[in-house]
C-alpha cells in the first residue's frame, strides 16, 4: 500500500516540480526512472550525488505553496461546498497518512487501514 501510494503521489507531482534528486528517490527506495521500486543499501550509493540548487528548491516550494494557498481560497471563497469538503478531506487524510508513517518509522503498533477510513468517515460524517 505504501508503495503504491508513493507511485500514486510521485505520478502525479513529478510533470509539475520535475524530477526528483537522485537523494531523495534513493530515500524513498525508487530506481533513477521512477517506475519500480529498488531495493538500495549503503555500497550502492552513488559516488557523487548531484544536488538541487538551494534556489531552485526554493522556487518549486513557493510555485506549489502559492498554488495550492490558491486553489484553496478560491473554494473556500466561492462558497463551493462539494469542493470544500474534499479539501477539508484532503487535507486530513493526508495528515492521518503522515502521522502512521511516522508510527511505522518508530516500529509502534498502529490501525493504519481503520485509522484513514475512520478518518474519511469522520470527515463525511
Amino acid at each position: 500500500m505504501k508503495q503504491w501510494f508513493s507511485a500514486l503521489c510521485l505520478a502525479l507531482l513529478l510533470p509539475l516540480f520535475g524530477p526528483i534528486s537522485p537523494m531523495a528517490a534513493i530515500a524513498v527506495g525508487w530506481n533513477s526512472s521512477l517506475s519500480l521500486p529498488t531495493s538500495v543499501t549503503a555500497p550502492n550509493l552513488p559516488a557523487r550525488i548531484r544536488m538541487t540548487p538551494t534556489r531552485l528548491v526554493f522556487l518549486r516550494r513557493l510555485g506549489s505553496s502559492l498554488a495550492l494557498w490558491t486553489v484553496a481560497l478560491w473554494i473556500i471563497f466561492s462558497g463551493y461546498e462539494p469542493g470544500f469538503l474534499f479539501l477539508i478531506t484532503t487535507l486530513g487524510l493526508v495528515g492521518l497518512w503522515e502521522y502512521y508513517t511516522m508510527l511505522d518509522h518508530k516500529r509502534l503498533p498502529n490501525f493504519k487501514i481503520i485509522g484513514m477510513c475512520g478518518g474519511l468517515l469522520f470527515s463525511w460524517g
